[in-house]
């Protein structure tokens, strides 16, 4: 079964955008990287902090907030110190849905992927970044999704449990998710870009570029002074 009843069919138009993508990344490579341990079995690193943020839906025929931004990777370098190792140019990475809570999916390429079934990455190197959705989202809640990354080629064993988790950001200039866009929303956006607390679930990467400068405090005065 997938995790909402309601779902909606994506456009022809859509699909250069909605597709999840392999051996390039049109967008920023937040998410998940993942490689092996020191016992064969594969392993993965959550990169960004959770609850991750969901913004209203640009992707058309995705009702609600969506965010193509949240991927899945390989792991490009060792790190013996963190016991997390490349994969070799053999294995076969899927990542099997094994929960997630009512009101949110995830679509992979054009359907909605149901629990149990399988989003296939392949061999590395990969970038995989299918479409989270939230069709109708409530501020303030928190939805989980949970993965097991496994290897068709049987090189390496199963992962551990990976959990994501996903908030509402219906408007992105109200950076603090209070419901009211105004100059605290401003304050704690200039803390955060100069290095200091960012609100749960926010980065100072407002334009979602993999980089902190000064485009992202354009984007934000750009998003703060246009009403939602």
């Amino acid at each position: 079964m997938s995790c909402i009843r309601h779902t909606s069919a994506l456009t022809l138009a859509s699909l250069g955008m909605t597709l999840s993508l392999a051996g390039g990344a049109a967008f920023a490579d937040d998410g998940i990287s993942i490689g092996h341990d020191g016992a064969g079995r594969l392993a993965a690193e959550i990169n960004v902090e959770q609850p991750h943020p969901i913004v209203p839906s640009v992707f058309p025929g995705i009702e609600g907030f969506a965010t193509g931004e949240f991927g899945f990777t390989n792991v490009e370098h060792n790190e013996p110190e963190h016991g997390h190792f490349m994969l070799e140019l053999s294995a076969d990475i899927r990542a099997r849905l094994v929960s997630c809570d009512e009101g949110i999916q995830v679509y992979n390429g054009l359907s909605v992927l149901a629990v149990g079934q399988e989003m296939n990455f392949g061999p590395p190197s990969f970038d995989y970044h299918p479409v989270f959705n939230i069709p109708v989202g409530v501020r303030g809640q928190v939805y989980s999704m949970t993965f097991v990354a496994r290897d068709a080629s049987g090189l390496y064993a199963e992962s551990e449990l990976i959990e994501i988790t996903f908030f509402v950001n219906p408007c992105p200039a109200d950076f603090n998710c209070d419901g009211a866009v105004d100059f605290f929303d401003y304050d704690d956006f200039v803390v955060c870009f100069e290095g200091g607390a960012c609100p749960a679930g926010t980065t100072a990467d407002f334009d979602g570029d993999s980089t902190v400068d000064f485009f992202d405090y354009d984007a934000f005065v750009v998003a703060f002074e246009t009403p939602c």
